[in-house]
């Protein structure tokens, strides 16, 4: 995957890069919520985040899509620990 290709150019799914394109203002706004509320310093949490991406993108790179899909849900999961605290997503 290139740079210049979003996860949702790379897997190929127009449906969901349309939804990804009119979550964007959503999740920027979380994004930003969820480091002004975090207990952790910043790159402590871009650290796990970084991770997280890294495994999605492998996934769409293999064509993998159980293992996409367990790395998203591991992204969002991840994403509710981190805003609201490690047991928020059990």
């Amino acid at each position: 995957m290139s740079p210049s290709t979003t996860p949702s150019q790379a897997c190929g799914n127009r449906f969901f890069g349309m939804t990804m394109t009119a979550l964007a203002p959503q999740t920027h706004f979380c994004i930003g919520l969820s480091g002004s509320l975090a207990g952790r310093p910043r790159d402590s949490r871009r650290a796990g985040v970084c991770q997280e991406h890294a495994a999605i993108e492998a996934a769409l790179k293999q064509q993998d899509a159980a293992a996409a899909r367990q790395a998203m849900e591991a992204h969002l999961r991840g994403g509710i620990a981190r805003l609201f605290g490690s047991g928020a997503s059990d």
